[in-house]
């Protein structure tokens, strides 16, 4: 073979490697590409989480809603309890106002009558000598017939 024939078939195998080269480089591009294919599903995927973090912010959204109704409700509940202390406040005023008309001065109790009862109040020292005697003349009855015969 001549010098430029050499070189010419040289030229031409170096072209065929070349183009076997290339032919490895186009593989790997189109490998890339399923990669880029791929790539672009796993992105999808994320897309769609992304999507989904969205939903997720918009529930977080209506947790932070129903937080601040936690908070009025809360409050609410504040204002309920205050009126507790307040309906305990009033039956220990009430409790006051009955214990001052207790016993020994006439009000509402168990063993002597009081205006409201239609039965005539007890005097201190009435009710005190009353408490003396025997347990039937602390029945109502029985210590208003003793208070009216004394």
């Amino acid at each position: 073979m001549t010098r430029s024939a050499e070189d010419a078939q040289r030229r031409r195998t170096r072209s065929a490697e070349e183009r076997a080269a290339q032919k490895n480089a186009q593989r790997r591009r189109t490998r890339s590409a399923e990669e880029r294919a791929a790539q672009k599903n796993a992105q999808r995927r994320r897309t769609r989480s992304a999507e989904e973090r969205a939903a997720q912010k918009n529930a977080q959204r209506r947790r932070t809603r129903s937080a601040e109704e936690r908070a009025a409700q809360k409050n609410a509940q504040r204002r309920r309890t205050r009126s507790a202390e307040e309906r305990a406040a009033q039956k220990n005023a009430q409790r006051r106002r009955t214990r001052s008309a207790g016993v020994f001065e006439g009000g509402p109790t168990r063993h002597h009558g009081g205006g409201a009862a239609g039965i005539p109040s007890v005097g201190t020292q009435t009710l005190r000598a009353s408490l003396h005697r025997p347990p039937v003349c602390r029945s109502v009855c029985s210590l208003d017939t003793f208070i009216l015969k004394e």
